[in-house]
This record gives structure tokens, sequence and C-alpha cells, in this order.
């Protein structure tokens, strides 16, 4: 009985301390478009081309945060840019703040305009978390499960 009661008091620590940190994290989504223009346009124009786009339809319709409008998909398809999908993504930063310089100092080529990927649990690793939680409440469901009788002789 000793046994089971610490394994419960393990059980609650350990979601106690890793809730908070799932719970606070904070997400930000990449919009994805594809080029649709009628003059071909070359791989490395490419990044530099629908950063500009994304300025100006930003200036008149407004930064999309979360989803893109439809007014923001008609001022992009009439740049030559058809949205396809957004990506949710961690937002980089840590306990303390955003973390600015992560990476080292950043370079300003003008051509690296993807963010960089996000930092903080990796799937497997949530995975694993969550795998482990399941076989410990296992094991203490399996603690109350009534015993057979066994006589003595």
């Amino acid at each position: 009985m000793r046994l089971s009661v610490i394994k419960i008091v393990v059980l609650l620590a350990g979601i106690c301390a890793v809730s908070p940190v799932y719970a606070a994290a904070n997400y930000q989504y990449r919009f994805i478009f594809d080029y649709v223009g009628k003059s071909p346009l070359p791989d490395a124009a490419m990044d530099d081309q629908v950063g500009r786009d994304r300025h100006v339809c930003d200036a008149q319709v407004g930064v999309q945060l979360t989803a893109i409008s439809a007014r923001y998909r008609t001022c992009m398809m009439q740049r030559g840019w058809k949205y396809t999908h957004a990506v949710k993504e961690l937002e980089r930063s840590d306990r303390f703040g955003s973390c600015n310089d992560c990476d080292g100092p950043s370079s300003n080529d003008a051509s690296s305009s993807s963010p960089p990927p996000p930092s903080g649990p990796s799937q497997d690793s949530i995975d694993s978390f969550n795998n482990s939680q399941q076989m410990l409440i296992q094991q203490y469901d399996n603690s109350f499960m009534p015993q057979p009788y066994i006589s003595p002789n």
C-alpha cells in the first residue's frame, strides 16, 4: 500500500512539473503560397518576391496572424501567389522572454525569409511522456483490483 502512495505522489509531481511548460506554449503560423504567375520566376527570386508581395498585402489588408482572410488571398492571387496551407509552429522563446540570438548572430541575407525551425519539445518526446503517464496510471489502477483469494493449504 505504501508503494502505491509513493507512485501516486511521483505521478502527480511529474504532471504538475511538466504541465505548465506545455500549457504556456505559444504558437505562430507560417502561411505557404505557391507561385502561379504567368512569367516564370527563378527559385532564387521567389523568396524575395513573395516577401515583397506579402508586405504589400499586409499594408492593404492587414497582417494575418492565425488565418488568411479572403481579401488577403485575393490580394496575393493578384500578384501571382496561391495560398496552399498553414503550418502551426511553436514560437521560439525561452522561459525568460524571446530568444533573439539562439542560433548566433543573424545574417542580413535577403533570401532567407523563412523562419528558423521551432524549438521546444519534439513530438516523440511528448508521445513518450504521454505513454509513460498512461503506464503509471494503469499500474495505479491495477493495484486496486481485487486479488483472488488463495487458501494457505
